[in-house]
């Protein structure tokens, strides 16, 4: 597994997708941000982008884009920026504990598809906190910074969710796909 997090030298990703020998359209998706989720199929690997959502800092939400590139007996992993939510994927794989040392690159890059939906559930479970205590304050004092705070969460769950709803069709186009990468 070939972890790179952070895309500050663009020059640094093109270097390394000539070295994996990924096509240029393929660097030009990792490098791009913003890219809708999507599984792509190449002769010798797939490309699979996704929105990785999850809790940062103080209550703050992190929503970067995730490239996982899976060739035969490699993965590697193109992230935003520096940080992520796999810690338990490390751990698994740290101290050899179930299917995940023997499982293959396609294994380990479900654990890893596994693991960013697994970070989605704390940030819905914080907007459902936030929405409450929002549906409160309207209740006893309905002020101009209420109804501001209101419009703040539509926009984060509207972006929420164009992170989180394509991810379906990933996940169907990953389920239904027949291809020698995945077992």
């Amino acid at each position: 597994w070939v972890d790179i997090q952070g895309l500050g030298d663009g020059s640094a990703i093109r270097e390394a997708g000539d070295l994996l020998e990924l096509h240029p359209l393929t660097v030009e998706d990792v490098v791009h941000l913003n890219q809708r989720p999507k599984v792509e199929e190449f002769d010798k690997y797939l490309l699979v982008v996704l929105r990785a959502v999850r809790m940062e800092g103080e209550g703050g939400v992190d929503n970067e884009q995730l490239s996982l590139v899976l060739k035969e007996g490699l993965l590697v992993t193109i992230q935003e920026h520096p940080g992520d939510g796999f810690e338990p994927v490390r751990r698994r794989l740290r101290e050899g504990k179930g299917h995940i040392r023997r499982g293959g690159a396609d294994y380990l890059a479900y654990a890893l598809i596994d693991a960013t939906i697994d970070n989605y559930f704390p940030v819905l479970e914080v907007y459902g906190d936030t929405m409450d205590a929002l549906d409160e304050r309207v209740r006893e004092d309905p002020t101009s910074a209420v109804s501001a705070s209101i419009h703040v969460m539509r926009r984060e769950l509207r972006a929420f969710r164009r992170a989180v709803w394509p991810l379906r069709d990933v996940a169907s186009a990953l389920g239904r796909m027949e291809h020698d990468l995945l077992n």
